[in-house]
């Protein structure tokens, strides 16, 4: 539950109810103290406690990747998706020189910068750029037009 909501997206929970039947619920936004599901019945509010309280079966975060991103990025890797992200790094404001020597290469300046990202996020500081390290840096930016659980002020 915890990753899923720190990542501000919605997500699709899967559940089983006591009659043994599998549904499925859009957790769609949260806001104060309580969460607006979309299910078959139509849309529902429920205290944020109600939710946490759910054991769901699965769950399934509703996010689409840039369209090159097809791989997770180690550090030695080069490509236009390395590019990519050390120049939204530097949009986020993180200590990342503007212009070095090879952009297309992760190299070790950005796997510095990179695991004091995920530091900062709770995230595990492995070196790999993953979709939740993606999500959270275009959180950090704040540019993107995407569905959120919670709006920002």
């Amino acid at each position: 539950w915890s990753e899923a909501l720190d990542l501000n997206r919605p997500f699709i929970i899967g559940l089983t109810t006591p009659e043994g039947d599998a549904r499925h619920v859009v957790v769609r936004t949260m806001k104060d103290r309580s969460a607006t599901l979309i299910t078959s019945a139509g849309n529902i509010e429920v205290s944020q406690e109600f939710l946490q309280a759910v054991q769901p079966d699965s769950i399934l975060l509703l996010w689409q990747p840039p369209p090159f991103y097809n791989r997770v990025l180690e550090p030695g890797m080069s490509g236009t998706d390395v590019a990519w992200i050390r120049r939204r790094l530097i949009k986020a404001n993180l200590s990342l020189p503007a212009s070095v020597e090879d952009p297309a290469l992760y190299d070790e300046a950005l796997l510095m910068e990179v695991s004091l990202f995920k530091k900062k996020h709770k995230l595990e500081i492995n070196g790999r750029i993953e979709p939740s390290t993606l999500i959270l840096i275009d959180e950090a930016i704040g540019d993107v037009i995407v569905p959120v659980l919670h709006a920002k002020p």
